[in-house]
Formats: C-alpha cells, structure tokens, sequence
C-alpha cells in the first residue's frame, strides 16, 4: 500500500513538473515575442511561431486557418481576429477548439514589440495569419498575394488622322443687274451678287450692302430696294 502511495506521488509530481515546464516554456516565448522588436514581417512571423505553438496540446486532424488582424503602433491588436477560412471538411468542434485556441494563443502573446520603423509602417495594415494544425504557418500582409491587373500606359504615338468630309456646299445663283430707272450711267444698272437660298430678310441684307458697295444714290436708295427685293 505504501508501495502504491508513493508510486500515484512521484506520478503526480511529473505532471505538475511537466505542466510547470510548458507553462514557463510558453511563458518565455511570450516575453519574447513582446520583448524582442521585430524590424520585419518575417521576424514577427518568427516571434509569432514561437510563441502561438503548440495551438492544441494533442493536434487530431489537418486542418488550416486563415486570420485576419491589425496591430497599432505599440503592438497591440486592433481587436479580435477575424477569421477568413478554416477548412470546410472538420466537424463545427475542431472549427471552434482550434479558433479558440488562435484566439487565445493571440491574446497570450499580445503585445508585439516593433522597431519604430516598423511600427510605422505597420500600423493599422491588415495582416493575414495563416495556422495549421501545428501552429502558424505564415504572416503576410493582407492582399499582398492578390493579382492586380496591370494598367496599360497611354500610347504616346499620335493616333492617325480621321479625313474630314467636305461640307456639301450650297448652290448659288447670278441674278440679272438691277436698273434703276432715273439713275444715270455707269452706275446703273446695279450688278446683283450671287447667292443660295435665302429669306426675305437675307434678300433684303442683300439688297443693302449691294446700295452700299455700288453707291447707290439716297436719291434712288428707296426706288433701288423696292426692285432689289421684289
């Protein structure tokens, strides 16, 4: 019996011993990953590694996770991750242990340390951090991987030319000389200009500068227009 006794002790002290030794193990890694600054994605992908692993003491199955989170200047999460992906195939239990266990792994490990050009940089960019069963996978920075079209430069070359087409050009017309009766040569008779379509009132501006190009006489300006017009 006292055999026994001993025996359940010394089991029992490897487990608190055991417990005791992950948890100052996890603890390190912690103060680490907030006590080192990191001057690059790379290196927080390191410190995160080190310190989020293992997710689960006992991983039972594949599975892959995507979450996104922003960090200010000082390290801190801008608030809860949010989950992008978890692979679809698992039961809704291993989805919630291991977004749990993200979660909390996060929170433990929170807050990260930058240098101040980092920090710079980083603040309030998204990053998408990638897990697997084992523990983080990858860090990058949101859409950082995503295809972006290329935008084609404006051509410098002149584009060609389009020919005009020539305006249909109104028909003209020679009307005869006008002869003003009384009005002596060589004025008279007055020659008519060509000229297309026109209204009564085109007639009449006609008429006009035709008395004023030819001289007619104030005399005979009244005859002239009452010819010129009809």
């Amino acid at each position: 019996m006292f055999r026994r006794c001993t025996y359940l002790l010394e089991l029992a002290c490897a487990s608190v011993i055991g417990a005791t030794a992950s948890l100052s193990t996890t603890s390190a890694a912690a103060q680490a990953a907030s006590e080192s600054p990191a001057h690059s994605i790379p290196e927080i992908q390191t410190a995160l590694a080190a310190c989020v692993a293992p997710l689960v003491k006992e991983p039972h199955q594949e599975i892959r996770i995507t979450a996104r989170v922003g960090f200010n200047a000082r390290g801190q999460p801008l608030g809860p991750p949010h989950f992008t992906y978890v692979t679809p195939d698992v039961s809704d239990r291993i989805k919630d242990e291991y977004k749990n266990a993200v979660s909390d792994a996060l929170q433990r490990c929170m807050p990260l340390s930058f240098s101040p050009e980092l920090a710079g940089s980083i603040a309030g960019v998204p990053l998408i951090l990638i897990f697997d069963e084992r523990g983080l996978v990858r860090v990058r920075v949101g859409s950082s991987s995503a295809y972006v079209a290329p935008v084609p430069l404006p051509s410098s070359e002149m584009p060609p030319v389009a020919p005009v087409p020539l305006l249909p050009r109104p028909s003209t017309r020679q009307e005869p000389p006008i002869w003003v009766p009384g009005l002596a040569s060589p004025a008279n008779p007055i020659p008519s200009l060509p000229h297309g379509p026109e209204t009564s009132q085109d007639r009449r501006s006609r008429c006009m500068f035709q008395s004023g190009l030819y001289g007619v006489p104030l005399t005979s300006f009244s005859q002239y227009m009452g010819l010129c017009t009809q």
